[in-house]
């Protein structure tokens, strides 16, 4: 049994996962600049909870006539230098994060600039609603994540780079890092680490006497870190974790960063948030590392984020950054447990095995009278939306139903165009939309579309953008016709009209005979002629169809 304690925190999850957060643009749009290479030299003193850095960014004007160039620092971060590349001091302004840089001369279009930033500073700070420390460095463990602007960036939507980073630690430590390593040696009673960055990204690390493995999985360096267990438990999670690289690595045809890393990050610092999902890392708290036990689900969804909300950004928010990398689980699921297996749990879930996120949580989300879910502990009653339509204030609530019913639409689309339609249509909008944040529900739809050669704007429409789900009622009735057997009948929709397909399933001892059929009206009629006069007939048996059943009321 997994401890109750930590179900109540993973549901918590739905509301408060940093992947969130780290998959938005928190920089204004419209850059008039690009940091085309960046190069940083990190000192990390965990003893005074200190980090040191000198950056040097290789900027590219976009447009004419810049004098002042944004970037952003951690506004915890202060400032010692900022110098050009024949080391003249350039005056700037800072206003919190935002530091305004003055250079002496107009930047023109495709001029380039080197821009030399030394800084040094601590992080206190946490995510006020999640208790979360996006940077910490401390003598246990330090790290920092894109978001928290832990190194010098360009302000605005195109702030990632290539480059490289130099960390120095303490000689025992270990750190893995957005990009591959490149080079580790000891120097001077401390070691060195060196990475190289060969994706536009924004970068994250993190460092600590850890227990590790690295290993080349099909060209992508991947890695295990933990601060607790053996090097028996460390290889468990790696071979886990090659098994599922290396599924969505066949899947969607590649993996876009250098490399991937697993890490365990304390569960003090990471608050109430379980784990998150950044430029090739994925971290978690202790509770998500059991022996011998792999929450597939948990590692599954993190790692779908590595392409759906890190890769590519949506601005239509929940729908496709966590949907996708939540039916990316879904697929590995399918891949490892089989079809049965993952039809019952699309369903219902399974909360021993962190699967919250179900049809069975959406009914539950949408239909409780009380504020609380018995079931699903730490779940409140929450209002339907239509996930097509991004509201940033409704982000909560919008995450939770992509997550439930975003991940089970999914699944439908799939069933209705058919599996080689549905992944063609995933890998071309991911090699289409790679390192962008214009992919939107509309969009997508086109690709699916293209694929399928089928006319998607009725299934969008119906499930992204309105809210709810249908029931269905049958009533039907069997007569002998010659040798066999008619059966006649009519499924009435209860709630609002819907468009589907389901299967009917009719069963008289071992026999079994399936019919499929289309309803789009308040009342659809049915005639079949079957080999055997049934004594059960079951509407949509398996439960492809996300709909309103008595279980769930």
């Amino acid at each position: 049994m997994v401890p109750r304690i930590f179900l109540y925190f993973c549901v918590l999850l739905l509301f408060a996962n940093p992947a969130i957060c780290a998959n938005e643009s928190v920089n204004p749009p419209g850059n008039e600049l690009h940091a085309v290479y960046t190069e940083a030299e990190i000192r990390i003193d965990p003893d005074h909870n200190l980090l040191k850095g000198n950056a040097i960014l290789k900027l590219i004007g976009l447009s004419s006539g810049l004098k002042d160039i944004p970037i952003i620092l951690n506004h915890e971060l202060k400032v010692l230098s900022v110098t050009d590349n024949n080391g003249q001091v350039l005056p700037y302004e800072r206003i919190e994060k935002t530091i305004h840089v003055h250079f002496p001369t107009d930047f023109y279009n495709n001029d380039t600039l080197i821009l030399k930033v030394s800084y040094e500073g601590i992080f206190t700070e946490r995510v006020p609603e999640l208790s979360f420390m996006e940077a910490f460095i401390g003598p246990k463990i330090s790290y920092a994540l894109d978001r928290s602007h832990w190194y010098p960036i360009v302000s605005g939507t195109n702030s990632g780079s290539k480059g490289k980073i130099i960390y120095h630690v303490p000689i025992n430590w270990i750190v893995t890092s957005s990009g591959r390593l490149a080079q580790e040696q000891l120097s001077d009673n401390e070691k060195q680490f060196v990475f190289e960055i060969n994706d536009p990204v924004q970068y994250s690390f993190a460092a600590a006497p850890f227990k590790y493995l690295r290993k080349n999985i099909d060209g992508t360096e991947a890695g295990v870190f933990l601060l607790n267990g053996d090097m028996k438990k460390v290889k468990f999670y790696m071979d886990n974790c090659e098994k599922i690289v290396s599924f969505f690595k066949e899947y969607y045809g590649f993996f876009p960063y250098d490399g991937y890393s697993i890490v365990e990050i304390p569960q003090d610092l990471l608050g109430i948030a379980g784990g998150g999902s950044y430029s090739g890392l994925t971290f978690y708290i202790p509770g998500i590392f059991a022996e011998n036990v792999f929450f597939t689900p948990t590692f599954g969804h993190e790692l779908g984020h590595i392409w759906w909300g890190n890769l590519i950004q949506s601005p239509d928010g929940p729908v496709i950054n966590e949907g996708l990398a939540q039916m990316s689980m879904g697929l590995y699921l399918e891949h490892v447990f089989g079809e049965k297996v993952f039809r019952s749990l699309l369903k219902n879930g399974d909360l021993e095995f962190q699967l919250w996120q179900s049809g069975r949580l959406y009914f539950q989300y949408v239909s409780q009278t009380n504020n609380h879910s018995q079931e699903y502990p730490g779940i409140f009653r929450g209002a339907d939306m239509e996930l097509g339509i991004n509201i940033p204030e409704k982000h909560q609530p919008l995450h939770t139903l992509a997550n439930s019913k975003g991940f089970f639409i999914y699944f439908m689309l799939r069933d209705y165009i058919g599996k080689e339609a549905f992944r063609e249509a995933l890998r071309n909008t991911l090699n289409k939309y790679a390192w962008s944040n214009t992919l939107t529900l509309r969009l997508l739809q086109r690709e699916f579309e293209n694929t399928s050669g089928k006319n998607l704007k009725w299934f969008f429409d119906q499930w992204f953008f309105r809210t709810g789900a249908p029931e269905f009622s049958i009533n039907y009735k069997t007569n002998a016709s010659g040798t066999n057997y008619k059966v006649k009948g009519s499924i009435r929709q209860t709630r609002e009209l819907y468009r589907v397909n389901p299967e009917i399933l009719f069963i008289k001892g071992e026999s079994r005979e399936i019919r499929n059929l289309e309803i789009k009206a308040r009342k659809t009629s049915f005639s079949f002629i079957l080999p055997f006069q049934p004594d059960t007939l079951l509407f949509d048996p398996e439960y492809k169809i996300l709909r309103w059943i008595n279980e769930f009321k």
